[in-house]
């Protein structure tokens, strides 16, 4: 039986790509950088999880010094205050997931390693309070960043579960990864900027655009 179900991004909340891109590209110029990156060059950056790592990788890979942490800072800023402004949506099945979940008494979990702040305005923009999480891991709970198992390992043990209890939901492929090394059973809701042949081949068979398609048996797995 599953006894719960984790939601393992921001990413599979809402769809959030087009306002991060956005969001690089404009504490790029800030900092005085020419750097434009194109909806094609990042999304086979998100093949690998990790913000700050695809700053520092594009730095080093032009051999430019910059403070990679310091932009970083500066684009989750960017990125939260264009969620302020902007109308979106959950995704297509994620409200009525947690209905169901509430109402069958199965825990939910949201397992990021993104910050809280970057929680809080995903969840403020789309209307889903924290509180409808029983457990939620951000970047700062977790040594090692997906796709470590890491953040699933310490939501299950908050949890009281083990792997089998539970199934996790993911966007992209290092969160999949994530999932698979910490022993859950993983379905992969495919985010805007990514390709199904990226998901490990153990969940691509189970790869949806949404989650109304899988909404009962996800609960009856």
């Amino acid at each position: 039986m599953t006894h719960a179900i984790l939601f393992g991004s921001i990413g599979t909340l809402a769809e959030t790509s087009g306002i991060q891109l956005a969001a690089y590209n404009q504490a790029f110029s800030e900092a005085g950088l020419s750097w434009t990156w194109t909806k094609s060059e990042y999304q086979n950056m998100l093949k690998d999880s990790g913000g700050l790592k695809r700053i520092e990788t594009y730095a080093k890979a032009r051999n430019t010094t910059v403070d990679a942490r310091a932009i970083h800072q500066r684009k989750s800023k960017i990125f939260q205050e264009h969620l302020s402004l902007k109308q979106i949506e959950a995704r297509t099945g994620v409200k009525d997931t947690i209905k169901h979940a509430r109402s069958e008494g199965l825990k939910l979990g949201l397992v990021t390693t993104t910050s809280l702040e970057n929680i809080e305005s995903v969840l403020d923009a789309i209307g889903i309070g924290l509180s409808n999480f029983d457990v939620f891991t951000t970047s700062s709970m977790v040594k090692h960043p997906k796709p470590a198992g890491d953040a699933y390992i310490k939501a299950l043990q908050d949890l009281n579960l083990q792997p089998a209890q539970a199934i996790a939901i993911e966007d992209n492929p290092d969160g999949a990864k994530a999932a698979q090394r910490a022993g859950l059973r993983c379905v992969g809701l495919i985010g805007e900027m990514h390709d199904v042949a990226d998901f490990p081949e153990l969940v691509a068979r189970q790869v949806e655009l949404d989650l109304s398609d899988i909404l009962k048996p996800l609960h009856v797995a």
